[in-house]
């Protein structure tokens, strides 16, 4: 049994080959400016990862906890999106979520869940693959403090990060 969440499956189905839910030949829109729009293909059961670097978490007897902070609209928060990396792609691409550190050693990962995103918190999620990052998505819409609370609340670690130096 893997150590991370991984998304649920039709029987028969293997986790590292695509599907039809997980189709990779659709068209996907360009990298820019794709609107607000909510991406219905991507199912409320995906795993929405995100990368936490230390500066986000709270080291506290041994372990580890997210803060908040972590859960901003980055890089540019006036456009209210938040970068994440988008589990069915990952399946798609046969990638395990270990991959999203690759570079980023030095942070950790947690996951949400896309129909929480929607439902809960009322954000719209969609694809925006980079060159870096082909399992790139964001999630789009107001973080107040309230909501940022409630999202580090519900995050649950994947891999956590080192801790600091002593």
């Amino acid at each position: 049994m893997p150590d991370f969440p991984v998304e649920p499956q039709a029987a028969g189905e293997s986790a590292c080959e695509p599907s039809d839910e997980h189709d990779v030949s659709r068209e996907i829109p360009p990298e820019g400016e794709v609107g607000d729009a909510d991406d219905r293909s991507i199912a409320d059961t995906t795993a929405i990862y995100r990368r936490v670097p230390p500066q986000h978490c709270r080291f506290v007897d041994g372990d580890v906890e997210v803060r908040d902070g972590a859960f901003k609209n980055f890089p540019k928060p006036e456009r209210k999106r938040m970068s994440v990396v988008l589990g069915d792609r990952l399946i798609a691409l046969q990638r395990d979520p270990r991959t999203i550190l690759e570079g980023y050693e030095h942070c950790g990962v947690v996951v949400l869940r896309a129909g929480r995103l929607r439902h809960d918190e009322d954000q719209t999620i969609q694809r925006t693959p980079t060159a870096e990052e082909p399992a790139h998505g964001e999630v789009i819409g107001e973080k107040s403090a309230a909501r940022k609370k409630r999202l580090a609340a519900m995050a649950e670690w994947v891999i956590k990060p080192p801790p600091p130096p002593q």
